[in-house]
């Protein structure tokens, strides 16, 4: 026969409240960290340059934690170069370059951000080829050393009604 005076708990309960003091626990490492849309171009024939706006929780007064993996095609790519550069406030980019030229029509960046905590964002491109730069075209300039005599001359209408 139970005993009256001992109350058991629900194993739901149990499970709830365990899973509640968990994400209690976890929230106050936690800290906010936005990534914008990342700008720049991929361009084959020459190496990888973007910037990914970021805002950072306004407790943290560092820069984030990053780095990355690059991949050209489905070949890694020696790690690029991450740089955070602070902006106005909570507010700054992380320029990533890479040494390799891109040389496969699709790049995928693993970026990293976060130091206790990291989490990991894919940004995938379509290479394109580099615009050619073509010189203006002009009209032949007159040479300078024809005299007035050699010179087409226009003709004239006689001035009249």
């Amino acid at each position: 026969m139970p005993r009256m005076g001992a109350q058991m708990l629900h194993p739901v309960t149990v499970r709830v409240l365990a899973i509640a003091a968990c994400g209690w626990l976890l929230a106050g490492e936690a800290s906010a960290l936005t990534l914008g849309r990342a700008s720049g171009a991929a361009l084959i024939g020459r190496p990888l340059e973007l910037v990914i706006p970021v805002t950072l929780d306004a407790s943290d007064t560092q820069g984030p934690c990053a780095g990355a993996d690059l991949f050209y095609g489905e070949e890694r790519v020696r790690a690029p170069i991450v740089r955070w550069e602070p902006g106005i406030g909570t507010q700054g980019v992380l320029r990533v370059t890479s040494t390799a030229p891109v040389d496969e029509p699709m790049v995928t960046l693993y970026l990293r951000v976060g130091c206790a905590q990291s989490s990991t964002r894919r940004f995938v491109l379509l290479a394109e080829p580099p615009a050619e730069v073509q010189p203006p075209v002009t009209a032949p300039a007159p040479a300078a050393n024809q005299s007035p005599s050699t010179s087409p001359r226009r003709a004239t209408a006689p001035a009249g009604r």
